[in-house]
């Protein structure tokens, strides 16, 4: 039960912190998940730019540096490599059934 109470004032500090200035003043931010920042291998907060904001705040596995819109971007980015991917597989298949009767 302790426990619980002492997560529930890490959030409420957090969410004090991360969410005293609205979406547009607020800047981006120093969090746990923004140590790979910048090699592009980093995953942006969904949650960071929302009216919200993220709760986890400089706990956060996810990354406060990242622009507003690179949430939307990087899954845009994915569903085209998923398409590419499945317009490859039959492709992929014949060549495999092609070697294995050679």
């Amino acid at each position: 039960m302790a426990e619980f109470e002492a997560l529930e004032a890490i959030r409420s500090m957090a969410t004090e912190s991360c969410c005293d200035a609205t979406v547009e003043d607020r800047l981006p931010a120093e969090s746990v998940g923004s140590a790979l920042h910048g090699t592009g291998e980093c995953k942006p907060c969904a949650w960071y730019w929302k009216p919200q904001g993220c709760h986890n705040g400089e706990n956060c596995m996810h990354c406060h540096l990242c622009p507003a819109q690179a949430v939307k971007a990087r899954k845009k980015q994915l569903a085209q490599y998923r398409k590419e991917a499945e317009q490859l597989q039959p492709l992929q298949e014949e060549l495999e059934a092609s070697e294995v009767q050679v």
